[in-house]
Formats: C-alpha cells, sequence, structure tokens
C-alpha cells in the first residue's frame, strides 16, 4: 500500500520539446491569518498556477496583490468563509462553475489552458469533509459526480484540490479508474499534506491528479504557513506536439 508510491516512474522525462507548468495549491484554512507567508510561498516558488481552497473574503481580499503577477484569476466565493482561487500566468479560458452537489450547493472551478495550442482542462475542487455518516455520503457523490464529468471529457485534465480522502480510500480509487487520471505524487512518495496539528497522523489528502499524456516532473510538499494543510507543489509537462501530429 505504501512501497508503490515510492517507487520511480516509468514515464519519459520531458526533454525540451515540452511546456513545463508548475501547480502549487493550498487549502488556506478559512480562519488562518498568516496571509504574508502564503503570498511569499508564491513568490519564493513562482508557480505558473496557483491555487486556493478556503477562501473567505479576507483572503479573497489579501490575493489580490498576486494580481501584479498573475493576470488572470478565477475565483467564486461559495459562500462568505469559503471560496476557491485560481491565479495564473497562463490564460484562463471559457471559465464555468461546475456543480458536484446540487442539495448542498457545492461546486467545483472548471477552466481551460491553452497550452501550445491545445486545450488542457483545469478543475479546482474542494469536497465535503467526511465527519458524519451524511457528509461522507455527501462526498462520495460528489467524487462519483466529478468522475463522471472528468471521464467524458475530450480534452487532457488536470484536477487539483482538497478531496478530503486519502489514496487509500476506494472512493478514491474508483475515481481514478473511472477516470484514468494518476496522482501526480506517485514516484514521489506519499506526501502526506494533513493535518499540521498532528504530524505524526498526517495523511495525504490533497491531489493533483493528471491524464496519462501529461508528464509530471516532480511533486513535493511545502512547509507549514499556519493551515492545518501543506501546500502541495506539482511540476508538470505538456508535450508540444500531439501524438498524431
Amino acid at each position: 500500500m505504501i512501497v508503490p508510491w515510492y517507487l520511480p516512474s516509468s514515464q519519459i522525462i520531458a526533454g525540451d520539446e515540452v511546456n513545463k507548468i508548475r501547480i502549487l495549491q493550498l487549502n488556506v484554512f478559512t480562519n488562518n491569518q498568516q496571509y504574508n507567508q502564503a503570498i511569499a510561498l508564491i513568490k519564493k516558488e513562482n508557480p505558473d498556477i496557483a491555487v486556493f481552497q478556503e477562501v473567505s473574503e479576507k483572503w479573497a481580499e489579501e490575493l489580490k496583490v498576486l494580481r501584479q503577477n498573475y493576470p488572470y484569476v478565477f475565483h467564486f466565493q461559495d459562500n462568505r468563509i469559503f471560496g476557491k482561487s485560481i491565479y495564473s500566468k497562463i490564460p484562463l479560458e471559457n471559465q464555468d462553475i461546475k456543480i458536484i452537489s446540487k442539495r448542498y450547493k457545492r461546486t467545483s472551478l472548471v477552466t481551460e489552458l491553452k497550452v501550445a495550442e491545445k486545450p488542457i482542462s483545469l478543475i479546482v475542487t474542494h469536497l465535503a469533509v467526511p465527519i458524519t455518516r451524511i457528509s461522507f455520503q455527501v462526498r462520495n457523490q460528489e467524487l462519483k459526480v466529478l468522475g463522471n464529468y472528468v471521464s467524458k471529457l475530450e480534452s487532457p485534465v488536470i484536477v487539483v484540490g482538497d478531496f478530503n480522502t486519502s489514496i487509500w480510500s476506494p472512493y478514491y480509487q474508483k475515481f481514478v479508474q473511472k477516470t484514468g487520471l494518476r496522482n501526480g505524487r506517485n514516484g514521489f512518495g506519499i506526501q502526506p499534506s494533513w493535518p499540521t496539528n498532528l504530524p505524526l497522523l498526517y495523511i495525504p489528502i490533497d491531489h493533483c491528479l493528471v491524464s496519462p499524456e501529461i508528464q509530471v516532473l516532480n511533486s513535493q510538499i511545502g512547509k507549514n504557513l499556519g493551515s492545518d494543510h501543506l501546500p502541495l507543489i506539482t511540476d508538470v509537462a505538456i508535450p508540444q506536439k500531439s501524438e498524431s501530429s
């Protein structure tokens, strides 16, 4: 269950004929007030795309400083304390809000990156916290809805976010089987990301999942920034030419 995640990936190492993209994602924790640390991390790691969950109205305001270097922004405030944001150096086209739970009005952000003249679907999600029987069922249903949606997309896909489920969950495993996506940490270790207040009980619930044609160059966990989650940084490569060209 653990060792395979540390075995080197068999994918081809990217060369010059690729477009490399760094994606940093962080559940900031809505009550966390260490705004400057999060912003400093973005400046230090210099991702092409920065993704945030649990963005309160205050966090949304503080993150606006990133617009200086990230002109393309997609933000949706689900409610006063929970929102999702994408800050990107790459244009974010066809922005859409995907409802993954009608009853609880839970959403995912869906947009499209144009890389080497080919569209890449980018989905940012934050699934329900499975702490009650109902919320457990809601999370599993959200995974199912999201999996059905992703499996129908024709373009390569990157799904990032707080899944509130580990890589060992049967519901997570059904999701990857349905979509054919690969976890970016595969070959780089377990990389647990939550909860920071119980380091001996860390589990990986923040994920970056990619289509098979997208190569993962590196995956790493960032330092504690005051949230109950650690940042996840994933370097991917998009081939410039499709297999058919």
